[in-house]
């Protein structure tokens, strides 16, 4: 995936931009439609983040309540929020459960 995304990040997406990397086509409409699909890609790419940069970044976000922009990042950060979830649950199970084992039900006694 971080080929794919360094090397799409690198498309060419303006018409100039790719007459120079490709040349000149009769077929203008193919050309530019190519190009569209190119700049699909490129934004693609970039809404999912550029790994390498975004895991030197990504500490900033983890323990926060804002989540970073790009898909990559977002991800890791949804990931940290759900281990911190489940660790409180599971902190807060592995002290209340012995508490109400020692609970009585105050009308008739018995535990609950």
């Amino acid at each position: 995936m971080q080929n794919f995304i360094a090397n799409a990040l690198q498309l060419p997406v303006l018409q100039g931009d790719f007459e120079e990397r490709y040349g000149t086509f009769k077929d203008e409409a193919l050309v530019e439609k190519g190009i569209e699909l190119l700049k699909g890609l490129k934004d693609a790419a970039d809404a999912f983040g550029n790994v390498v940069t975004e895991s030197r970044d990504i500490m900033k976000y983890i323990g926060t309540d804002t989540p970073p922009k790009s898909l990559f990042a977002h991800g890791v950060w949804l990931a940290s929020k759900i281990e911190s979830i489940a660790m409180n649950v599971s902190n807060y199970a592995a002290s209340a459960i012995p508490a109400l084992e020692k609970e009585t039900d105050p009308k008739n006694g018995q535990r609950i």
